[in-house]
């Protein structure tokens, strides 16, 4: 499985997120050129984050092996500005004959920031976690802007999900 996130920025879309599953496990690699930033969750449960080769002190618990999981296992949560210093330096979206999938949140979707949280789940519980990101992430300062299953390829009855959200600021929150 190999899917992009990708947004629009000047004219031009860019990749953010390319997300790709080997039998070794589940990588989110952020798009940003020098940075090697991913995070991963690897067939034995361990969960790292990665950034230029080297492992960032909060690394996570290890977890569940992969193909033991059944409820959802966070791989990652991190918030995405749109602002031209954190977008300019991401690579533009070219052909990928490998990618499956294309996810396209356009400046519309989040003119400022955007909060991107992943998990690997069983997909019996693909039902449960819908209904989980409906209720907890539609709060008075949140708002679901998308959810996105994708199943995996080399770990049967696996997925993994994408949500996305944004917040809402003070003055616009229902009260």
């Amino acid at each position: 499985m190999r899917a992009t996130l990708a947004t629009d920025f000047d004219g031009s879309l860019y990749e953010l997120v390319t997300i790709h599953e080997t039998p070794r496990g589940v990588y989110l690699a952020f798009c940003t050129p020098g940075t090697d930033l991913h995070a991963s969750y690897h067939s034995d449960g361990a969960r790292h984050y990665k950034y230029r080769g080297q492992r960032l002190p909060f690394d996570l618990d290890s977890a569940t092996p992969l193909a033991e999981v059944t409820i959802p296992q966070q791989v990652t949560g991190t918030a995405i500005r749109y602002l031209p210093d954190h977008l300019s330096p991401h690579r533009p979206l070219r052909h990928n004959r490998r990618r499956r999938t294309l996810v396209l949140l356009t400046h519309a979707v989040f003119p400022e920031a955007l909060t991107l949280n992943s998990y690997v789940l069983s997909q019996d519980h693909q039902d449960t976690l819908i209904t989980s990101a409906y209720r907890d992430y539609n709060t008075g300062g949140f708002v679901l802007v998308g959810l996105n299953l994708f199943e995996l390829e080399h770990f049967a009855g696996k997925l993994i999900a994408l949500i996305f959200y944004k917040g809402i600021p003070p003055a616009q929150q229902k009260r």
